[in-house]
This record gives structure tokens, C-alpha cells and sequence, in this order.
């Protein structure tokens, strides 16, 4: 009992920091993107080894990593090395905007021109496939919420409409 209310508490939190997250990047994504290097080279600075460049997967791109402790990496741009995809796929029309991965736990943010329901109905297909049951999808605020649920892990995602049209959308998974 004590570990369901404990899971349910951890979905919440979850939830909650995604939808944060989302507040933040809509609201001040121009600023971000301007100051994004600013904010890597005050966390990190550049001479450390922790920061990384990488290309990204046509090889056009430059991609910050960051080594946050010894079990944890973001990324900005591409995935970062260790990123659990056969957990959380890459949208077949996305664009990775951030993503992150801890102890095989990943979350990733990604964004499309593609609709909330196309983006929807292709994760609802493939987790489905996979074996995990779909939450009834909640909206708040314009962003729709739902979960992905398994005996051995939950993915939580929420989904956005952006004002430049695109799709906005974010996935995490937590084992159970």
C-alpha cells in the first residue's frame, strides 16, 4: 500500500515537473534559445570536461552534453549517449529539443508540425503493442496529460500546441 501511494506520489511529481517544464519552454523559448550557451557555460564551464560537442544524426548539428553527477546526462539537440529508445522511441516526424537519462530512466521533449492527435494515436499504437494499458488523457491549461502503464514501468507524456503551430510534446518513463 505504502509503495502504491509512494508510485502514485512519484507520478504526480513527475507530471508536475513536466508540466513546469512546458510553462517554462513555451513562455520563454525565444530567450532560451539565445541564452541557452550562457546558461550551460554558468552551470559547466567550457573548459571542463563534462561538456561535450557531438554531432547529432545527419552530422549537421552540434549538440550540447552535459555529464550532470556519474548517472546523469542531458542533452540539447540529440539524445544522449545511454538514452533508453526502446523505452522512449523518437517520434518518426520529431525533432529532439532536450532529453535526458538516469539509471536507464529517460525523459525526452520533442517537437513536430505534426498534430497532438497524430503524435497521440502513434504512441497509443506503439505502447499498445508493447503491452501497456493508456490512461484516459487529461487536458489542463492546453496541455493534454496521460499515462502509459505496464507491471514493470509507466511512461507519462504530455502533449502541447505551440503558437508556431507545432506540436510540443514530452515523454518519461519510471520503473517500477
Amino acid at each position: 500500500m505504502i509503495l502504491k501511494i509512494r508510485h502514485n506520489l512519484l507520478i504526480n511529481l513527475t507530471l508536475l515537473l513536466i508540466f513546469s517544464m512546458l510553462l517554462c519552454f513555451t513562455s520563454c523559448s525565444k530567450t532560451e534559445q539565445k541564452t541557452e550557451q550562457q546558461t550551460v557555460k554558468k552551470v559547466i564551464p567550457p573548459a571542463s570536461s563534462n561538456l561535450q560537442k557531438q554531432s547529432n544524426e545527419t552530422g549537421a548539428a552540434e549538440t550540447k552534453v552535459m555529464q550532470i553527477d556519474e548517472a546523469t546526462t542531458y542533452s540539447a539537440g540529440a539524445l544522449p549517449p545511454g538514452f533508453p529508445t526502446d523505452i522512449l522511441p523518437l517520434y518518426p516526424n520529431g525533432k529532439v529539443d532536450r532529453a535526458a537519462v538516469s539509471d536507464g530512466e529517460g525523459t525526452l521533449l520533442q517537437v513536430t508540425p505534426d498534430s497532438q492527435d497524430e503524435v497521440l494515436k502513434y504512441y497509443k499504437n506503439l505502447y499498445g503493442q508493447k503491452g501497456y494499458k493508456t490512461d484516459t488523457p487529461m487536458t489542463l491549461f492546453g496541455k493534454m496529460m496521460l499515462g502509459f502503464k505496464k507491471s514493470d514501468s509507466v511512461i507519462s507524456m504530455t502533449l502541447q500546441k505551440r503558437d508556431d503551430g507545432q506540436t510540443f510534446f514530452s515523454l518519461a518513463n519510471d520503473k517500477k
